[in-house]
């Protein structure tokens, strides 16, 4: 994510910015940002359901983005603490 908000910065252009551990931290208070395991039962998603939202919802509410502001978040490879 630090390396991520450098990348923005460094094609916005500021005078100075460092992506510190400090700014790191206060980003994710002020974001609410946790990494949490989750414990003991899980329902079961409704896969059928999530099917049908991709076909028809998701497509109208990307189609209004170029390729190029999509960002797929899988890149960043946090969704991969999420599960360890």
């Amino acid at each position: 994510m630090r390396q991520k908000a450098e990348d923005l910065a460094e094609k916005l252009d500021p005078k100075e910015f460092d992506a510190t551990d400090g700014w790191f931290h206060r980003w994710r208070r002020r974001e609410n940002d946790v990494f949490k395991q989750t414990k003991g039962q899980q329902k079961s998603a409704d896969k059928a359901a999530a099917d049908q939202w991709i076909e028809k919802e998701w497509l109208k509410l990307i189609a209004s983005y170029a390729s190029k502001d999509v960002y797929n978040a899988d890149e960043s490879g946090l969704s991969h603490i999420a599960s360890t």
